[in-house]
């Protein structure tokens, strides 16, 4: 996830953020849904 968000981050890609985050939480199961939801925000800040 992290490498996805600096992916996201470094790309002009036609989904928001809060999309990619949604679609994380909702095909991820709930146990990891929020540390892969941080994964993916400490991912996008670092390449930002």
């Amino acid at each position: 996830m992290v490498l996805l968000g600096a992916l996201f981050a470094g790309a002009a890609l036609p989904v928001s953020v809060d999309h990619i985050k949604a679609a994380i939480v909702a095909n991820t199961k709930k146990a990891f849904a929020e540390i892969n939801a941080k994964a993916f925000d400490l991912g996008f800040q670092a390449a930002a």
